[in-house]
This record gives C-alpha cells, sequence and structure tokens, in this order.
C-alpha cells in the first residue's frame, strides 16, 4: 500500500515511524520511504495513513536541491571510477605516464633510467614497452573525453536542479536515468540512484 506524503523529510526512517505509530497506539509496521510516498508491506487503515501522510512534511525546495545536487555528485563520482583508480596519488601517475610516453616516442635509445614507469609496468605485465607506451598515450587522449561526458551528466543535472520549481520537479530530475554513448563505443547509464557502464 502506498501513502503519498507530498514532498520528502530528512526524518523518514523507520525507527522514526515506528515511534509515531506507538506514541499513537498503533504497532510497527514494515514499508520503505520513497521521495514522495511511503509503501506499506501491509494494508493500513485510513487513520494509520492520514496519520503517516500528516507527520511527514514536504521538503523546503532549498533541501531538495541541496541532496538532489549532493546525490549528483556522488553518482558523477562513482562514474569516474570506471576510468581512474581512485587512490592517493594516482592522478599524479597518469600524468607521469603521459609524460614519459611522449618522450619515449621520440627517443631513439630508450632505457629504464629514462622511463622507470614504463619498465616497470612492462616487466609486471611481461609485455613490449612500446605496447605499454601506446596504450599510455590512448589513455591519455580518451581520458577527458569521457570525463567531459561524465561532466555533461553533472553541469546540465545540477543546472536543471536549480531552475527546477519545486521539490517534486527535483525529485524527477534525480529519478531520471541518462545514457551516455561515450567514445569507446561503450554506454554509460547513470541516474536514479545507480550507475553503469555496459559494452
Amino acid at each position: 500500500m502506498r501513502i503519498e506524503l507530498n514532498g520528502y523529510s530528512p526524518d523518514r526512517k523507520l525507527n522514526v515511524l515506528s515511534n509515531l505509530l506507538s506514541e499513537n497506539g498503533y504497532e510497527a509496521i514494515d514499508g520503505v520511504f520513497t521521495w514522495t510516498a511511503f509503501d506499506s508491506v501491509d494494508d493500513l487503515t485510513q487513520n494509520i495513513q492520514d496519520l503517516i501522510s500528516n507527520f511527514f512534511a514536504p521538503m523546503p525546495l532549498a533541501k531538495a536541491r541541496f541532496l538532489a545536487i549532493a546525490e549528483i555528485n556522488e553518482l558523477a563520482g562513482e562514474a569516474r571510477k570506471f576510468f581512474g583508480t581512485d587512490i592517493p596519488f594516482q592522478g599524479d601517475l597518469y600524468q607521469l605516464k603521459e609524460k614519459e610516453a611522449i618522450a619515449y616516442q621520440g627517443d631513439g635509445n630508450p632505457t629504464a633510467e629514462k622511463y622507470p614507469i614504463m619498465y616497470a609496468e612492462a616487466g609486471a605485465r611481461e609485455i613490449a614497452i612500446s605496447v605499454v607506451a601506446t596504450e599510455y598515450i590512448t589513455n591519455a587522449t580518451l581520458f577527458p573525453l569521457v570525463l567531459s561526458v561524465v561532466e555533461t551528466y553533472r553541469m546540465g543535472l545540477i543546472t536543471s536542479v536549480q531552475s527546477a520549481l519545486d521539490s517534486e520537479a527535483v525529485q524527477n530530475i534525480i529519478l531520471t536515468e541518462n545514457s551516455y554513448t561515450l567514445p569507446t563505443g561503450q554506454t554509460l547509464v547513470i541516474g536514479n540512484g545507480k550507475v553503469a557502464l555496459n559494452g
């Protein structure tokens, strides 16, 4: 059974609901909160429906925007992790890899002393250093193109959220799944609380 709540409240937790029902002489119920409703596992009397509906007040638009933008940024961060390792100094390492690969391509006498990162990876993976160099250059070229797609999602939805006129409009923006074709040929699906990379 669905009880429409006409907004969102940060206090929507089952323990809060259980306390509310107990204080009014009702037993605890089981269900799930969404942005605008409470989905109860069992059918409820009209009295309980009214109690729940009236207790959880609509969220102010400013608060709805704040939470929505936080969710958008979180999903964008998760999407970025598909294309880079999220550990300390990894961004610096990617820049060093690109620098080594560019220098290697024009070097007639490459050595491990000149290109320690490339030689280390080539040895660890047991592949030719020329293959590593090509991979570094390719990744460095694709990386900003892929990230630009994620940024299109992030800034586009933030702009939409900031222009929304009510919390329901904000909710609809957040619940929309967005699909983007990447330069790699893969499809990035992001929105409605999830991120997926297909292909």
